[in-house]
């Protein structure tokens, strides 16, 4: 189909189209729900300062490995990133969609969460502060560390809630295109429809326009013919022997006709 041809069916149908595709629109403007707000928090690891780095690894068999500090932290972010531990933070009221991350090279563990409630996502990235620190103290003291000796996360800062939008305009877009294309869809079955009765409408007019000149030659006395639907009255051919009487009584009348007059 050409796309002359389809301007053409959308601006005939227009009726049909625009009304569905404003509703389509003004439904995807508000829809899409509430953006995702994300909140990240910072820690830094630290030993005690009045241990010497020999004592601490005496005291904490943990960080006897090169990456001393970060093997610390890596072992709480297990922990923590467990389906348990997570079930026990929804089940507390604050979001499970968090997940930390802990430096190759340097002494920091990061802190990203996800919620559709800002104040939520400020409260849990608060609540997963103390549960991991808890937990970083846990797990050393689990594998015989000293207290003095003990890796802490220091809270370094905890960002305001920034709003993500993606996933809002990606339904939005998403609605709006259902509803275009439902509109342009509508358009031509509608110009299908009044076409196909258009058509069925036509073609009974012509066959009543052609039963009313059949039986209308039929009553007037014309034998010499018939009619057809297709073409109209169309002439039969008629027998010799009558075609000759028609000829002689012409002839006979002509004759009469030429005959000068008698007196």
């Amino acid at each position: 189909m050409e796309i002359r041809t389809i301007v053409l069916i959308l601006l005939r149908r227009w009726y049909v189209a625009v009304p569905i595709a404003v509703l389509a629109l003004w439904f995807a403007a508000g829809s899409g729900g509430q953006p995702t707000y994300s909140v990240e928090a910072s820690f830094l690891l630290v030993t005690n300062p009045s241990t010497t780095t020999e004592d601490a690894a005496a005291s904490n068999p943990i960080i006897e490995t090169p990456s001393a500090v970060n093997s610390v932290a890596n072992v709480a972010v297990v922990v923590m990133q467990t389906e348990a531990r997570r079930t026990a933070v929804a089940e507390a009221g604050f979001s499970p969609s968090y997940g930390f991350s802990v430096a190759r090279d340097d002494p920091f563990v990061n802190l990203e969460l996800t919620d559709d409630d800002p104040e939520l996502a400020i409260e849990t990235a608060a609540a997963l502060t103390r549960l991991f620190v808890e937990e970083m103290d846990t797990q050393q003291t689990r594998f015989g560390a000293d207290a003095t000796a003990l890796v802490r996360a220091e809270l370094l800062e905890i960002s305001e809630p920034t709003a993500d939008y993606s996933g809002v305009r990606t339904s939005q877009l998403t609605v709006a295109v259902a509803g275009l294309l439902f509109a342009f869809v509508a358009a031509f079955a509608v110009e299908g429809i009044v076409y196909f009765f258009s058509d069925r409408r036509i073609e009974f007019r012509e066959l009543h326009q052609y039963e009313g000149q059949a039986a209308q030659f039929g009553t007037g006395g014309e034998s010499a013919a018939e009619f057809r639907p297709d073409v109209g009255p169309v002439p039969i051919d008629e027998p010799p022997e009558q075609a000759a009487i028609e000829e002689g009584s012409n002839r006979w009348v002509r004759a009469r006709r030429d005959r000068p007059a008698e007196n």
